[in-house]
């Protein structure tokens, strides 16, 4: 897991995990309690392919990301989950 980084002027907490290419931001929600933050979670995934001809090498590579969004609840126990919005329809 990516090591957090707060920015206090407007409560934003920024999560990088390296690892698994993903990049985490958590909002606090207006009129929620103070556990409760809107997320967007950014992830990114690469695949490079190489074609050989006997003149050329041709190499392509490909990088997908995809961007969702819910809401996270963390307690004071070493404790957290994410609930992630799924677009209608996708299930």
């Amino acid at each position: 897991s990516g090591e957090p980084s707060a920015n206090d002027s407007d409560g934003v907490i920024v999560e990088e995990c390296p690892e698994a290419g993903t990049k985490t931001i958590l909002r606090p929600l207006e009129r929620a309690p103070e556990n409760v933050f809107e997320i967007t979670k950014t992830s990114s995934r690469e695949t490079v392919a190489v074609q050989k001809t006997s003149s050329s090498t041709v190499i392509t590579k490909t990088t997908v990301m995809t961007t969702t969004k819910g809401w996270r609840n963390v307690f004071s126990l070493p404790i957290s989950y994410d609930v992630n919005m799924v677009p209608n329809g996708t299930l």
